[in-house]
């Protein structure tokens, strides 16, 4: 199956890749905001909720309509599309 991504649980990362996205992280998991990605409107709006690269993040809650996250004292409820595009580094 080569051209397609390698699929892994959404509690596991590949060994070689220290970020995960945030949509595939659990309740009560935390780490730090390396990266978002995605159109510059989606980068605008969540830097103005707070989300910037280095900053703490934890995730509180997950459902089918989205991941509720803290961040800076903020709990900010995220669509899973938006959510997709915001790199972790997860706390060990």
């Amino acid at each position: 199956m080569r051209g397609f991504p390698m699929q892994y649980p959404q509690d596991r990362q590949p060994p070689d890749a220290p970020l995960t996205d945030l949509a595939a992280m659990r309740p009560g998991a935390a780490g730090v905001i390396r990266a978002i990605e995605g159109e510059a409107a989606l980068r605008r709006r969540l830097r103005h909720l707070g989300l910037r690269p280095g900053g703490a993040i934890r995730v509180v809650q997950k459902s089918s309509a989205g991941t509720v996250v803290s961040s800076r004292g903020l709990k900010l409820a995220l669509a899973p599309a938006a959510a997709r595009r915001v790199l972790i580094e997860r706390d060990a």
